[in-house]
């Protein structure tokens, strides 16, 4: 005797075997995490815009010359800059590097997409104290150039 099951196959189109609930929140997290990582990743590899770019070199360059490196800081000039004035004439321009206590770069704008200005807040030993002052601080505008597709700094000729 044949017997046959009334039972019939499962349609694909019915809702009582879906995922469960728990499965689908799950999937859904890990989509939505995957999706902000994405978007993380893009934005950390985002290029940089020319002021923030500026304000890293110019704290470069106050980090060697604050150091005695100003062989570094010579390289951070503008090539043109280079080919007129030689080491030895751009490192006459600059006290001895002992004296400087501190730099920050206080503000970058950029007047052109090929140069910006430089901010920075300099403070130096006080040689004379007068007022008993120990170190005083000041404000430098410096000047930077996009040459070759870099940024260099353009000291006064």
């Amino acid at each position: 005797m044949l017997r046959t099951c009334s039972h019939s196959s499962p349609d694909r189109n019915d809702v009582s075997h879906a995922a469960p609930a728990h499965l689908r929140r799950a999937v859904l997290a890990v989509a939505l995490v995957g999706a902000g990582l994405w978007l993380f990743g893009c934005a950390a590899v985002a290029p940089k815009t020319p002021e923030q770019i500026v304000a890293e070199r110019a704290a470069e360059r106050w980090k060697l010359m604050m150091a005695d490196k100003f062989e570094g800081s010579y390289e951070l000039t503008a090539p043109s800059y280079r080919a007129l004035k030689d080491f030895k004439a751009y490192r006459l321009n600059y006290g001895p590097a002992k004296s400087w206590v501190s730099s920050e770069v206080v503000k970058v704008t950029c007047a052109s997409a090929a140069s910006c200005t430089a901010v920075l807040k300099v403070t130096i030993k006080n040689s004379t104290p007068i007022r008993g002052l120990p170190t005083l601080t000041t404000a430098l505008d410096e000047n930077w150039v996009l040459e070759d597709g870099r940024w260099y700094f353009l000291p006064a000729l």
